[in-house]
C-alpha cells in the first residue's frame, strides 16, 4: 500500500497511516462483531494497542493477546455458568493469537517497518484485512462476487500459489462470519484456475471465468471475470509490481558493508574513486542470488541490425542484443574512436563488457559507470567508444536509453517518428557521475531505430533531421532487418562526395 512519504526522514506520515488504519479497523471491527469472529477483534484490538511496544517480538505479542483471550473467555464463562469446552476456549485464544501476527505483519507494512515474515505470510496479511474490510460493509450482495474478485486478481497477477493464498484467507473468514463452508472451495478453486492463465491476454482470461461461473452455475464470480476484462492494464502492472516487491522488501541486506565501502570510496578521488562502482557490483552481485524469478513477458521484441563500413576496413561500430535473466532485453550500440580494426576491437570490448556485465544481474548505470572507469585507465592509447544501451521491460514495455556520445534514437509511432537523444562525452573521457538516461513506453507494432553517429552525418545541415524522419515514415515494411537496410541506403546516398563514416542501424520491432 502506498503512502506519502517524509522528505526529511524518508518515512511514511504518521497521520496518513493513521487514518488509513482507522478506516480499516472500522470496517473490519464491523466484521469483527460478527458472532464467530470476536477473537479477530481481541487480536487488533491488541494489535493496535502493542503496536508501539517495538521491544517485543510478533510472537511474544501474539502469546499475550492469544492468553488474555483464553483468560477472559473462561472467566466469562464461569461467571454467566454457561457450557462451554476448554477445547472451544483453546481454539479461540490460538485464533486470536493467529491474527494477532496477521494484524501485526499488516501493521508493519503500513508504517514501514523492516518485516521479519516470508511472502506468504504478507500476502496471507493482506488478503484477510481485505477481506475482514469487505465483510464489514455488511452488504450481502457485494461480499462473496469483491471476495472472488480479489482472489481472481491475485491468481492472475501473481500465479496459482498466491491466488490460492488469497483465496483461502477470504474463504475461512466468510466462513467463520457465517458463511457457507464450500464457499472456501469456491474461492480457492477461480482464484487457482485465474492463476493458470497468468501470462494470457486478460480478455481471454475474464471470458473463460465467466464461463467458468456459468457451468458452475456460481453466478457470485461472474462479475469477476467482467472486472478482470475490463480492469485498466496500468492497474494491473501495479497490482503484479506489488506482489513482486513483497518478495524483496524483507530479504536481509547481506551486502550492506560492501555498500558502505562504496560510499566511504566514492567522495576519495580518483583513482581510488574507481573502486566505488566495484564495490556496488560486488554487493548486487551478492543480492543477486535472491533475486525473484524471470517477469512475464507481454511484448516480444524481433531484432536486425545492417552495418556499413565507411572505408575498405572492417566497420569500427559493434551491435548485440540479449535477453537478461530478469526477462528484460537489452540491446547496446557502439561506436568505436577511428576506423578499421582498432575502432573495431573498442567497440566490441565495450558491447561485449556491457551485455555480460547486465548478464551477471548488475544495473545499467553501474555498469556503465564501471566500464567508464575501466577506460580511463592510463595505457598509453586513446579509448574513447560511445556506448547505446536500450533495456526494454517486456513486461511494462518501458523502453530505458542510456546514451554516452550516442546519437539519437528514433522510435516510429502509428503516425509520427520521435526522436529521443540525451548528450554526454564519448566513454573514458571523464568520470561520468550520472548517466544520462531517457525512457518511453513502446506499444506493440511499434519500432525502435538506433544508430551511430554516421547515419546522423550524412546530412550535417539538417539540424533537426527531418531528412531522417521522412525517411523512417515513408518505410512501409515491418522486417526490421529491411527497414535497417532501407535507411542505412538513404544515409550513404545522402554523403554524396564526401568521405563515408562507418554506419551502423539496428531496430527493435516491439511484437
Amino acid at each position: 500500500m502506498d503512502t506519502a512519504v517524509s522528505k526529511a526522514t524518508g518515512k511514511p506520515h504518521r497521520f496518513q497511516t493513521i487514518i488509513v488504519m482507522a478506516g480499516i479497523c472500522f470496517f473490519a471491527g464491523r466484521a469483527c462483531l460478527t458472532d464467530g469472529l470476536e477473537p479477530v477483534g481481541a487480536a487488533l484490538i491488541g494489535t493496535l494497542l502493542l503496536y508501539s511496544a517495538e521491544k517485543l517480538e510478533c510472537w511474544q505479542k501474539a502469546a499475550i493477546i492469544g492468553s488474555a483471550v483464553i483468560i477472559v473467555q473462561s472467566v466469562w464463562f464461569l461467571m454467566t455458568e454457561n457450557v462451554c469446552s476448554i477445547s472451544e476456549i483453546i481454539k479461540g485464544g490460538g485464533f486470536a493469537a493467529v491474527f494477532c501476527g496477521i494484524f501485526e505483519v499488516f501493521a508493519g507494512l503500513l508504517g514501514g517497518r523492516k518485516i521479519r515474515a516470508g511472502d506468504d505470510l504478507v500476502l496471507l496479511s493482506l488478503s484477510a484485512v481485505a477481506a475482514l474490510v469487505i465483510i464489514g460493509t455488511g452488504l450481502p450482495w457485494l461480499i462473496l462476487p469483491a471476495l472472488i474478485a480479489i482472489s481472481v486478481a491475485g491468481g492472475y497477477a501473481g500465479g496459482v500459489s498466491d491466488g490460492l493464498v488469497c483465496g483461502f484467507a477470504s474463504g475461512i473468514l466468510l466462513q467463520i462470519s457465517g458463511g457457507d463452508p464450500s464457499q472456501i472451495l469456491t474461492l480457492s478453486a477461480f482464484a487457482a484456475f485465474s492463476g493458470l492463465f497468468r501470462g494470457s491476454s486478460r480478455l481471454l482470461t475474464g471470458t473463460v471465468i465467466a464461463a467458468a461461473a456459468l457451468a458452475s452455475m456460481n453466478m457470485e464470480a461472474i462479475p469477476a471475470g467482467i472486472m478482470l476484462m475490463l480492469m485498466p492494464e496500468v492497474l494491473m502492472i501495479k497490482i503484479e509490481a506489488g506482489l513482486r516487491g513483497l518478495r524483496l522488501r524483507n530479504e536481509e541486506d547481506n551486502g550492506k558493508n560492501l555498500r558502505e565501502l562504496a560510499l566511504l570510496f566514492s567522495s576519495m578521488d580518483n583513482p581510488r574513486s574507481r573502486l566505488a562502482y566495484e564495490f556496488k557490483a560486488m554487493s548486487q552481485l551478492y543480492r543477486q542470488k535472491e533475486q525473484p524469478a524471470k517477469a512475464r513477458v507481454r511484448v516480444k521484441p524481433q531484432t536486425a541490425s545492417a552495418t556499413y563500413s565507411g572505408s575498405f576496413e572492417r566497420c569500427g561500430d559493434c551491435c548485440q542484443w540479449e535477453v537478461l535473466p530478469d526477462g528484460k532485453f537489452a540491446i547496446a550500440l557502439s561506436d568505436g574512436m577511428g576506423k578499421g580494426e582498432h575502432a573495431a576491437r573498442e567497440s566490441r570490448l565495450a558491447v561485449t563488457s556491457v551485455i555480460k556485465m547486465l548478464k551477471a544481474g548488475l544495473d545499467p548505470e553501474l555498469v556503465l559507470k564501471l566500464l567508464n572507469s575501466i577506460l580511463m585507465v592510463d595505457t598509453g592509447q586513446e579509448h574513447f567508444p560511445t556506448m547505446d544501451l536500450g533495456i526494454l521491460d517486456q513486461e511494462t514495455r518501458e523502453l530505458y536509453l542510456y546514451k554516452i556520445g550516442a546519437a539519437p534514437t528514433a522510435i516510429k509511432r502509428k503516425d509520427k517518428v520521435e526522436l529521443l537523444t540525451a548528450h554526454a562525452v564519448p566513454m573514458g573521457v571523464m568520470d561520468h557521475t550520472e548517466v544520462p538516461c531517457v525512457s518511453t513506453i513502446v506499444r506493440p507494432g511499434e519500432q525502435v531505430i538506433m544508430m551511430t553517429d554516421g547515419v546522423i552525418d550524412s546530412r550535417r545541415s539538417d539540424l533537426e533531421m527531418e531528412w531522417l524522419r521522412e525517411a523512417v515514415m515513408k518505410i512501409k515494411s515491418r522486417d526490421p532487418q529491411t527497414v535497417c537496410d532501407l535507411i542505412l541506403r538513404e544515409a550513404a546516398a545522402g554523403y554524396a562526395d564526401r568521405e563515408k563514416d562507418d554506419m551502423t542501424v539496428a531496430v527493435v520491432r516491439v511484437k
